[in-house]
């Protein structure tokens, strides 16, 4: 009736995330572009925040990511 309970950390549910979109594109048959843009207008914290999360998914397969800056 109760189901055990799955070992959970933040790097393998980040594996199953890009995993999850890696397929979720391929089944699309199509691409992500993610453009972002005025970085330079968010506070320090913020845009270092956006950096790390664009880390963990630039290597996906089938997306780019454009950072526009001045």
């Amino acid at each position: 009736m109760i189901k055990p309970r799955t070992e959970s950390s933040p790097p393998k549910e980040t594996h199953a995330i890009r995993k999850s979109c890696e397929e979720t594109l391929e089944v699309m048959g199509t691409k992500l572009i993610v453009l972002i843009d005025d970085l330079d207008r968010c506070l320090p914290q913020t845009t270092i925040s956006t950096l790390e999360a664009v880390r963990l998914f630039l290597f996906l397969e089938n997306t780019a990511f454009v950072i526009a800056g001045r």
